[in-house]
């Protein structure tokens, strides 16, 4: 039995017009394309009765549309209108008779007035099919009479009947109505039917009449429009305003032989934009709209645009439109008989209107094909398109990128070419389909053959028998016999093959089953010229890179994974033999072990490289043979296997590869000095998916630097190996102390915090300021200093004991030195050579100090780490402590002093506690961590610095020492404390030690101008403070009255005048003294008027018969004692209510009589008064105190109770004003 689908073996039992299939298909693999014969429910004859009704169906279409009204017949009822113009299945079944004697009506004669009506096949270009439906235009001839036009649908889906039958109004007289085109869009819902009288209808899914095209042909009087003459629309884009007309409805003599849809934006209500070609070389622009549509129909024309003129006479045979990223595209292409082949591309950047596509010239490409041609069938298929002409088929690719060479050009069509046919009689395929990745062409001799684009060559050829019926003549289909090949655009992979009435349904399930193999072979035989410069270079030329994306392209083919094993294996076997070794390694590591085994691809990799000659690992290629020379190509290798491990989360692959690779590029290291970097990055990035100590072993096995190895130290978390191998006392190795902070410093920091306190000492030695700045950059993460203190403190008593090793070597050397007893000790000799290293950094070498192998003396480096500590926020009283020492040493007081000015505080702001403690404490409250005290005596204690000692006394508050010490450093400075003092008595007392000073330092001068130095301290104290008679006892016996005459008077004038204001201020104060008597009387004769049936304003009790003293105040309110100590006592202070208190328990303890007789409580009443009774609590300040006070009766409300804890229960009510 045969495999190839084609070979139909089965029993027919349908006519005998069903076509015989014979494969020429010789491969031993099953064809990849099958057929299978579909019945087309379409008959050869109608009945009598259902020619009338379609007859009466056509003349009442014409008489709607005006065509000749006086040949119409009377219409019938709307039952039989309806009946008419539309068939349904029933009807299908009806016109497609199956029982016994269909045979015999067939072969009946067309003039039979009894038999039924002959009808005729579908002529070619006559039957168009989109989305499964099938649509079909038939003609029925008639004797004597233009013959009826017929158009069907049917879905090939459904395979039933024909689900519509419709029948076409009359031609217009005056012109050939045989219809030669079918169109259907995308959607399968809008059909453009077009006749050779230059007529067009127009059928929606939707509808059951068929519509004639206002535009198209003449019009429905017989006669042409008016507006029928004009230019065309693409002239006229560029022009903003225009006075010629263009040209709207087709030319006379015109009819539409190719459409172009909007397969993107059409819908099934409406086409959009879309383009009509003609048989005269002209454009239209036009647009087809369902009447029962509710879309937007901004897109509607009454009548075709005419959009361009080709320059070409022959017929418009394939029209198409793209809309791509950043323009439009328009395809088109002209053949005829006796005329030239063309090809046409239009496209405008940035633009969407046809006008503009058409108008630019820029981008407009032609393409003379060779020979000529009836019809050239344009198809396209996903950016591919093919266009037969009479020498082969134009193939090529729509250049979406724009970036090809042939955009350049002005094309936008790329890799394009002519396949040629080949040679022998019937060579000329007389249609031809474009499938995603097949060209289907049907012969004249009924031979279909399959081209894969690809490979370009004939994959698979099938023979078609066609055996029409006996009665074919009778029918006159002799003009209908040739085949045609037709595609569904909603289903380009499936295409249908007909002749006369018969179907043929072409698919593949496997299309792209070999589309890899063959893309993969055209990679391998494409032509590049590759140099020996660019295999050295490694730079990819633009046919390799290209050759690239083949390979690319052919592996997103493949459809199962050991097709991309047998690809990548011949990629990269293919790249080995070019010399590109490298890319052939990462090729080699993609490749499943069944293809290439692990250890048989490495050993191959490795074996040219150790000068083994073994030509089955550079498969007897020199350029492979010199690529593999190299670790590259192993290296690459490597890394990808071990990639592939590491996303399988095996650790031990990875360790294993690893070490491999890290002694590979430790060999690369040594033989260059620029693959360094590489080994860093390796062992970096593949920190965690290695074992870190065998790595480790592998590094320390050679001569490997603490920088080397410093990324995946501190990543893997042993810094503390790379640190101690850095610190080596080697005299060469001083570069090697920058290495190790450079580790410390990239570590985390809880790894290196332990390193930094155990190496400061030989970090500080070594290299002072690099490991300050890494010291203070750490501080911030939580590097103490006053754990580094020691080490800081060490490093400076090396300095002190260097800097005395080196006068006492200095001293030795000189000849005073030399003469001295001769029991001069033996010193150290010091090498004084300078070496650069790391970056920049001048390291000092000094063997023999401390056994640290090199010292750097740095005076400046600790002070600077310590004073950037304290900026970040250290506040040991340590730190403080050690660099006030530090500042002290120095012979410069500058930043001592700036120090202190930061930090001692300023004297207004010294406690009375500090003042009388004097110099015995430092109060942290004070200065904060610094030791005031222990400062004071360390700068004391130097003999200099005594600004700063006097910043630090005024810090203590005592000015009277600062100025004592400023008097022998500085008596400007004693001057300027002395006036800033705030306190009278303090400040006198000040001027007087400035001023006995300045006398005494005269006299022990004998400097004869004593007198005008005591008088110039008199004017700078200013006369509130010193006056003449203050600075007197300081005078010399011999100072004569004339130098002091005029302070005298000044002093003189200053008391009269404080006399007067004296007396002026007693004359005052007795004024005010008799006021007060007065006032006083006043009161005590004083009554006030208060009704008889007066009532507490709290307690609305009336006080008269309460029985308790009660208060009468200014302001008229009467109130009872006991409720004004209620309402009172919470207002008043701690010590007010405690003495409120006292009283009352005075006043409980004596009896009445008694306190009547004893004044004593006289004076208790009278301040109880003050106290309780001061001002009216409802007119005074109580009242507004107790504005916030809630208005709450609850007792326990603590929200307006402010009674304190330890009084007496004063709870009350509140009550209301």
């Amino acid at each position: 039995m045969s495999t190839n689908p084609f070979d139909d073996r089965r029993p027919s039992r349908s006519r005998p017009s069903r076509p015989r299939l014979r494969t020429t298909n010789n491969d031993a693999e099953p064809a990849i394309w099958a057929a299978r014969h579909v019945e087309w429910p379409i008959p050869t004859a109608l009945s009598l009765s259902n020619y009338q009704k379609l007859q009466r169906a056509s003349k009442q279409a014409a008489s709607q549309m005006g065509i000749d009204e006086t040949a119409q017949e009377a219409a019938g009822t709307e039952e039989e209108k309806a009946e008419a113009s539309y068939f349904s299945g029933f009807m299908s079944r009806v016109l497609n008779p199956t029982n016994a004697d269909e045979d015999e009506k067939e072969e009946e004669p067309i003039s039979s007035p009894s038999g039924s009506r002959p009808l005729r096949s579908p002529r070619p270009r006559c039957v168009a099919t989109a989305n499964s439906w099938m649509v079909a235009a038939l003609e029925c001839p008639v004797t004597g009479a233009p013959p009826l036009r017929l158009v069907s649908r049917w879905n090939v889906r459904r395979m039933g009947g024909v689900d519509q039958w419709m029948a076409l109004p009359p031609p217009v007289s005056g012109g050939d109505g045989r219809v030669l085109h079918v169109f259907v869009d995308p959607t399968g819902c809008h059909t453009l039917i077009s006749a050779k009288n230059g007529e067009a209808y127009y059928h929606h899914s939707s509808l059951k009449v068929i519509q004639k095209l206002a535009g198209f042909g003449r019009n429905a009087d017989g006669g042409w429009s008016k507006d029928m003459t004009g230019v065309t629309a693409s002239s006229q884009a560029h022009r903003k305003s225009s006075t010629v007309n263009v040209q709207s409805g087709m030319s006379v003599g015109s009819y539409v032989t190719a459409v172009a849809w909007d397969r993107e934006r059409g819908t099934e209500g409406s086409t959009k934009k879309i383009l009509l070609g003609t048989n005269t070389g002209e454009i239209y622009e036009y647009a087809l709209v369902s009447p029962n549509t509710n879309e937007d129909q901004e897109d509607t024309y009454a009548k075709p645009i005419l959009l361009h003129q080709l320059n070409s006479d022959a017929s418009v045979t394939g029209l198409a439109f793209e809309r791509l990223r950043t323009g439009l595209l328009v395809l088109a292409c002209t053949s005829g008989r006796n005329k030239r082949t063309r090809f046409y591309t239009f496209y405008s950047a940035h633009s969407s209107s046809f006008r503009m596509v058409m108008a630019d010239e820029a981008h407009a490409s032609l393409v003379e094909l060779p020979g000529s041609l009836d019809y050239a069938d344009l198809r396209i298929c996903n950016d591919q398109i093919c266009l037969r002409t009479a020498t082969g088929i134009y193939y090529g690719t729509i250049d979406r990128a724009q970036s090809g060479p042939a955009f350049a050009g002005g094309s936008m069509v790329m890799d394009s070419g002519i396949l040629p046919y080949g040679e022998g009689k019937g060579s000329i395929p007389v249609s031809l389909a474009l499938t995603p990745h097949h060209i289907i062409t049907l012969s004249e001799n009924n031979e279909v053959r399959f081209l894969n684009r690809v490979a370009q060559k004939v994959i698979q050829k099938e023979k078609v028998d066609w055996a029409l019926p006996s009665s074919s003549s009778n029918l006159d289909e002799s003009h209908m016999a040739m085949a045609e090949l037709m595609m569904d655009v909603r289903r380009p992979d499936q295409v249908w093959l007909r002749r006369a009435r018969s179907l043929v349904h072409i698919s593949s399930s496997q299309e792209d089953r070999d589309v890899w193999k063959y893309t993969l072979f055209k990679c391998l035989e494409m032509p590049i010229g590759r140099g020996r410069s660019n295999v050295d270079t490694g730079v990819m030329t633009e046919e390799e890179k290209a050759q690239e994306a083949l390979f690319g392209q052919a592996k997103s083919l493949c459809t199962h994974p050991s097709q991309k094993a047998v690809l990548t294996a011949v990629r990269a076997e293919y790249h080995l033999s070019q010399g590109r070794a490298e890319l052939g390694a990462k090729y080699l590591a993609q490749c499943p072990p069944v293809l290439k085994p692990f250890a048989d691809t490495a050993v191959r990799l490795a074996l040219p490289m150790l000068n083994i000659d073994d030509p089955e690992s550079y498969g007897g290629s020199a350029l492979a043979r010199e690529a593999l020379k190299s670790n590259t190509p192993l290296i690459t290798f490597l890394t990808d296997k071990m990639r592939m491990s590491k996303n399988s989360n095996d650790k031990m692959t990875c360790t294993m590869i690893g070490a491999w690779l890290t002694e590979l590029y430790l060999h690369d290291r040594d033989a260059s000095e620029s693959n360094k970097g590489a080994l860093m990055q390796f062992l970096t990035s593949n920190v965690h998916n290695m074992d870190a100590k065998t790595i480790i072993k592998v590094l320390s096995s050679h001569d490997v630097s603490a920088l080397e190895c410093a990324g995946y130290a501190n990543i893997s978390g042993d810094i503390e190996t790379a640190v101690n191998a850095a610190l080596r006392i080697e005299s060469d190795a001083n570069d090697s102390v920058v290495d190790a902070l450079r580790v410390l410093n990239d570590a985390p920091f809880e790894r290196a915090e332990p390193l930094y306190y155990k190496h400061a000492t030989t970090l500080l030695a070594r290299a002072p300021v690099l490991a300050g700045k890494s010291f203070l950059s750490r501080y911030t993460h939580g590097l103490s200093p006053n754990r580094l203190l020691p080490s800081i403190m060490f490093y400076e008593r090396l300095r002190e004991d260097r800097v005395k090793q080196l006068q006492a070597a200095k001293t030795l050397r000189s000849p005073r030195g030399k003469s001295g007893t001769g029991d001069s000790k033996k010193t150290e000799s010091f090498d004084t050579g300078r070496n650069m290293f790391g970056s920049g950094v001048e390291v000092q070498v000094m063997s023999g100090v401390a056994g640290l192998g090199s010292f750097v003396d740095n005076g400046e480096v600790s002070a600077q780490y310590l004073e950037g500590v304290i900026k970040l926020g250290c506040r040991s009283s340590a730190i403080y402590s050690f660099l006030i020492s530090l500042y002290v040493k120095l012979e410069n007081e500058d930043p001592l002093f700036k120090f202190l000015s930061g930090h001692v505080p300023a004297a207004s702001m010294a406690s009375d506690a500090s003042k009388k403690a004097g110099i015995a404490f430092g109060d942290e409250s004070i200065a904060g961590p610094l030791d005031m005290s222990y400062a004071l005596r360390t700068i004391l204690a130097t003999g200099r610095h005594f600004r700063s000692a006097i910043k630090l006394y005024m810090g203590f508050g005592m000015r009277q020492q600062a100025v004592e010490l400023a008097l022998k450093v500085d008596p400007s400075l004693a001057r300027e404390l002395a006036q800033d003092s705030v306190e009278l008595e303090e400040r006198k007392r000040l001027w007087l030690m400035i001023a006995k000073n300045a006398a005494s330092e005269g006299m022990n001068s004998a400097e004869v101008d004593v007198v005008s130095k005591v008088v110039s301290v008199l004017k700078d104290c200013g006369p509130d403070v010193l006056s003449i008679e203050d600075v007197l006892p300081f005078l010399p016996d011999f100072a004569q009255i004339d130098q002091i005459k005029d302070e005298i008077c000044e002093a003189l004038t200053s008391y009269s005048s404080k006399i007067e204001g004296f007396l002026k201020e007693m004359n005052e104060s007795d004024q005010a003294c008799d006021s007060l008597r007065q006032e006083i009387s006043r009161l005590r004769t004083h009554r006030m008027e208060m009704r008889s049936d007066a009532r507490c304003a709290y307690t609305n009790r009336a006080v008269l018969s309460a029985g308790e003293p009660f208060y009468v105040f200014p302001s008229g309110y009467v109130v009872l004692e006991s409720a004004l100590k209620r309402e009172v006592l919470p207002y008043l202070n701690e010590r007010q209510r405690r003495r409120v208190a006292e009283i009352e328990r005075e006043f409980k303890v004596s009896s009445k009589q008694n306190r009547q007789r004893d004044p004593k409580f006289d004076s208790l009443q009278a301040e109880l008064d003050g106290l309780i009774a001061a001002e009216c609590p409802l007119t005074g300040s109580i009242m507004v105190d107790s504005i916030g006070r809630g208005f709450s009766d609850d007792l326990d409300d603590a929200s307006f109770l402010h009674k304190p804890s330890n009084i007496g229960d004063l709870n009350h009510k509140t009550a209301t004003v």
